[in-house]
């Protein structure tokens, strides 16, 4: 019984009953939630096979921000150190009539929106490969966000040329 009124008197700690009977969870608590919902759901991650030689890489995906009310922003990726150095977000920019690469320090994905990852445009890219990406292999990467739990994706390697096929979503 003590445990019951233990867990009972915890609970309350955290929750406010209106007059007409709703329940509110407190301020603190609520805003700390709504950091860790995940709302970003991610299709199609994939990079190119690759020769060691080459040294550099992208991946490309698209996010989908399931959040109807928010803005999610991806602040960074982390790679297993066997497949690149280090990775970095970056997008392409008319610098007058060249398109440059340049770093970003987040790639937002506006509320309830896709956001594309592909060459041309924004995208994920690795440095300091010494490994050949083989065509059929995958591998883990890891996605940050600003105010979101960390979220874990496997990474396909298709051959070059190649992209995903989009044909058989469901």
């Amino acid at each position: 019984m003590q445990f019951f009124y233990t867990l009972l008197c915890f609970l309350l700690m955290f929750t406010v009953v209106g007059q007409n009977g709703s329940v509110f969870v407190s301020g603190a608590h609520a805003e700390e939630m709504h950091e860790h919902k995940a709302a970003i759901h991610v299709m199609d991650a994939y990079t190119l096979a690759l020769k060691t030689s080459s040294g550099t890489g992208a991946i490309f995906m698209t996010l989908h921000n399931g959040d109807k009310e928010n803005t999610v922003r991806l602040i960074g990726v982390d790679v297993p150190s066997d497949v690149a150095e280090k990775a970095e977000l970056h997008t392409h920019m008319m610098d007058g009539d060249i398109m440059k690469m340049r770093q970003v320090d987040a790639i937002e994905i506006a509320p309830n929106a896709h956001k594309s990852l592909e060459p041309g445009g924004d995208h994920v890219m690795l440095f300091g490969m010494e490994k050949e990406l083989v065509a059929g292999a995958s591998f883990p990467v890891t996605l940050q966000f600003e105010k979101s739990d960390p979220q874990v994706i496997d990474v396909k390697v298709l051959p070059i040329g190649q992209t995903p096929d989009k044909t058989h979503r469901h």
